[in-house]
């Protein structure tokens, strides 16, 4: 978990590799595609993204095999969609996505493109979609896949949210936690996984009128978050605003206030949150 760590070695490590004789392409493109992985767990997206772009450009030079270029783009799409730029995204993870059809349905790769295709596909509205490839991924995994089943169901929760299927997106939800809860289970791809997913349940339980149960799995979701995305934070908190904003006018401002100051004005949500403030 030390990432600024492994940063600052690997970047010495890059500015290295003019010793190294044979197979210097290879090196640097697994380097920058770590430093990539390093900076998107940091969340510094656009330095993420300009890694993963330079993987990207060595892989494509070195002829690599479908799934390390499906990898590649995925992370590629996956950064430009946290940091916002979704036709980017959709774009990267289409590409990803026609290049892992040639690789097995139950392939890790194409699991994973799959599971981040869909946020994609879910932003932009395409959620019957998104769901369509969620289950379909699901219904291939295997005993050596279950790593991904958590983050598929918390997807498939928050597909069908979107959707206006609370009751199928708790079922959903509420398995992805089981998972979780058991002795030396996987945990979630995303290393704030499990705040997203309580707090994806606590907006179905919010629509289905149970707002005690959902500023309770609300609450934990914040309680758990380790603050590594600002914007991603924010909402946290913004959704507790609209919970307590039923039960607790001062508390839900006081969660509005904190969300506002955390989310950067360019967010694409921030103008619902001063209106919320409002």
């Amino acid at each position: 978990g030390k990432f600024d760590k492994a940063i600052s070695l690997q970047e010495v490590a890059l500015s290295l590799t003019s010793f190294v004789q044979d197979g210097i392409d290879d090196l640097i493109m697994g380097i920058n595609n770590q430093l990539a992985i390093n900076h998107g767990q940091l969340a510094q997206y656009d330095k993420a993204i300009a890694y993963s772009q330079s993987a990207y450009e060595y892989a494509l030079r070195l002829h690599k095999d479908t799934s390390t270029l499906t990898s590649v783009l995925d992370n590629l799409g996956l950064y430009s969609f946290y940091a916002g730029y979704y036709e980017e995204a959709s774009d990267y993870l289409q590409l990803a996505y026609q290049l892992s059809l040639s690789l097995p349905a139950n392939d890790t790769e194409r699991i994973r493109t799959v599971s981040n295709l869909t946020l994609v596909l879910a932003r932009i509205g395409l959620l019957d979609l998104a769901r369509k490839h969620l289950e379909k991924s699901i219904s291939v995994l295997q005993e050596d896949d279950m790593i991904y089943l958590p983050t598929l169901l918390n997807n498939l929760c928050e597909v069908c949210v979107g959707l206006g299927k609370y009751d199928v997106a708790i079922d959903y939800g509420e398995r992805a936690l089981v998972l979780l809860s058991q002795p030396n289970a996987n945990s979630m791809q995303n290393q704030n996984g499990e705040s997203v997913l309580l707090n994806n349940l606590s907006i179905a339980y919010y629509y289905l009128n149970n707002t005690s149960k959902a500023i309770k799995y609300a609450e934990k979701a914040l309680d758990i978050y380790t603050p590594i995305d600002p914007n991603e934070h924010a909402l946290l908190l913004a959704n507790l605003g609209l919970l307590y904003s039923h039960v607790n006018a001062q508390k839900a401002y006081e969660y509005y206030q904190e969300a506002i100051q955390k989310m950067s004005p360019t967010n694409h949500n921030y103008p619902m949150l001063l209106s919320n403030l409002g």
